[in-house]
């Protein structure tokens, strides 16, 4: 298996311990509040686009499509997010599902709350926009990167968090356990991959290639997000990456020199 699998300790101890005080700080319900009133209130001062295109980094779909420039040159990364992505979900649906936690437009009345998007009442906790961000980012952080890449991905998914308060459809202790469950899923897609190693595989890696070519179809042609600001973002995006990426694509699927894995 390849080496680079393998996790940076320090990172997975420290990113844990710090995400989990966090949270343990956030459950305060006053500091809860608080920290919700503030972030809710940055769109009236930076406007609602920039949040409607930030949160959309936190999608499931464009979040797998951010792999494509993976493809071919580090499948080992492809591998170990969808690995995360089944994690993340049981995670995340359970906790939806077991803890009874509302969102804000729920408990709040509307006239001080800043809305921007779809908006939902129920199943708060925890926030899987921010678990899908920081699944990839920690990801990143874990695996053998240049330093400027991992602060790059922190403070990417650490943006998406923060964008899901101020649309106003999650609170501060969602965001934080959001992103403790999405780095241990990665944590957790790490062990998996060193263990199955028939997700580098060459007939793996094309399979997980037309997975991610028809994500970037439903992401062009079906998917709004919920947040109608960022449809150019869902649209331009998705193709732009995927013209980018279509040597490596047509190399995976056409070389003739190719080994089974990588």
């Amino acid at each position: 298996m390849n080496q680079t699998l393998r996790i940076d300790q320090r990172w997975f101890w420290a990113g844990s311990g710090l995400l989990l005080l966090l949270l343990l700080f956030s459950l305060v319900g006053e500091v809860n509040l608080s920290l919700f009133r503030a972030g809710n209130s940055l769109s009236l001062y930076t406007g609602e686009w920039i949040w409607s295109n930030i949160t959309l980094f936190g999608d499931t779909l464009l979040v797998f499509v951010l792999l494509l420039p993976f493809i071919g040159r580090r499948p080992e990364v492809i591998w170990i997010v969808f690995l995360n992505a089944v994690v993340v979900t049981l995670l995340v649906n359970t906790g939806k599902e077991f803890i009874i936690s509302p969102r804000p437009p729920g408990l709040l009345s509307h006239d001080g709350l800043q809305l921007i998007g779809f908006v939902a009442t129920t199943s708060s906790f925890p926030s899987g926009h921010t678990a899908a961000a920081f699944a990839l980012a920690a990801t990143l952080v874990l695996l053998p990167w240049p330093m400027h890449w991992k602060v790059v991905a922190v403070i990417a998914a650490s943006l998406v968090g923060l964008s899901r308060v101020v649309v106003g459809i999650h609170w501060p202790m969602d965001v934080f356990a959001g992103a403790l469950t999405g780095w241990l899923g990665a944590a957790t897609g790490c062990w998996l991959a060193q263990r199955l190693g028939f997700g580098l595989t060459l007939l793996a890696q094309r399979i997980q290639a037309i997975l991610l070519l028809l994500c970037v179809v439903v992401t062009v042609v079906f998917h709004d997000g919920g947040y109608p600001q960022g449809r150019w973002l869902l649209m331009v995006l998705p193709l732009l990456l995927l013209a980018l990426s279509l040597p490596q694509i047509g190399r995976l699927f056409f070389s003739q020199n190719r080994t089974g894995n990588e």
